[in-house]
């Protein structure tokens, strides 16, 4: 997928190592089932044929939650997860062996490397990273690495929060604590906001067959500092197929994205209840 210097660049980069003791705390109480799982986040899931079988990576597991969730809602037992934050891996880790998963502590860009170090496969039919990979200032170089993870006739599938036209990366612009839900913030990360042209190209770039995009328009955390007023909160699960030949955009919701992905692509499917 990469050429060697991309490689090589990759390597070079690292992630902001989290150590907020709020975030371990809050997590390892938060979001373990199902239910707790945003609407938009529920039927992006449930868009794919998940079972026992599918081998599943979640990048920025936190305590493992959504391994819990995905084990309750569809029987996952293949369940590995990626967390930067040492103690919420470690607390992660005792809660998913319960039923044979397991966590690891460390960075996206370092992935290839851990997952070797423990016995873990090189490649997965679902990456998932809900509120994770731009959650550092390597935004592009988090999906390329979180990507190069999906086999062939795979998932990835991720948050991110989208504006028709403007672009957010910078960590002095737009910000947000670490702990959700926090009074103080001891530890800030990125409040990231990618403009739809943006988001469409990256993903065509990537070499995506298939975009398919859940989302809702609201307000930004309260929590957040950012100069946008509303923005576009979407899961986009991107298919895997090195046989296609350019990349369709499928839009299930909302509405507020329908226009914007229709005037950058031709290659466009607007679900009926749109």
């Amino acid at each position: 997928m990469h050429d060697t210097s991309t490689h090589r660049a990759i390597v070079r980069t690292v992630n902001t190592r989290y150590q907020s003791p709020g975030l371990s705390d809050f997590y390892s109480s938060h979001r373990l089932r199902y239910s707790q799982f945003y609407p938009t986040e529920r039927a992006a899931f449930e868009s794919l044929d998940l079972g026992p079988e599918t081998s599943i990576l979640d990048i920025g597991c936190a305590c493992g939650g959504l391994g819990l969730a995905l084990n309750e809602h569809c029987g996952c037992t293949d369940y590995t997860g990626l967390e930067i934050h040492a103690e919420a891996a470690r607390i992660g880790h005792g809660l998913v062996t319960a039923f044979g998963g397991r966590v690891i502590a460390g960075d996206i860009l370092e992935a290839q490397r851990l997952l070797t170090a423990n016995d873990c496969a090189d490649s997965f039919d679902l990456v998932v990273s809900l509120s994770a990979l731009d959650w550092n200032l390597s935004v592009a170089e988090n999906v390329r690495a979180a990507w190069a993870l999906v086999r062939d006739g795979g998932h990835l599938l991720m948050s991110v929060r989208l504006h028709p036209d403007t672009c957010l990366l910078d960590l002095h612009t737009s910000y947000q604590p670490t702990t959700p839900e926090a009074n103080e913030a001891v530890e800030i990360a990125p409040y990231v906001v990618m403009a739809v042209p943006t988001a469409m190209q990256f993903a065509t770039e990537l070499g995506a067959a298939r975009v398919t995009v859940f989302g809702h328009g609201g307000r930004p955390s309260s929590t957040a500092v950012t100069p946008v007023d509303e923005c576009i909160f979407a899961v986009a699960v991107l298919a895997k197929d090195s046989s296609a030949a350019s990349t369709i955009f499928d839009i299930r919701s909302p509405i507020e994205l329908v226009d914007v992905v229709r005037e950058h692509s031709a290659n466009s499917i607007i679900a009926p209840d749109s």
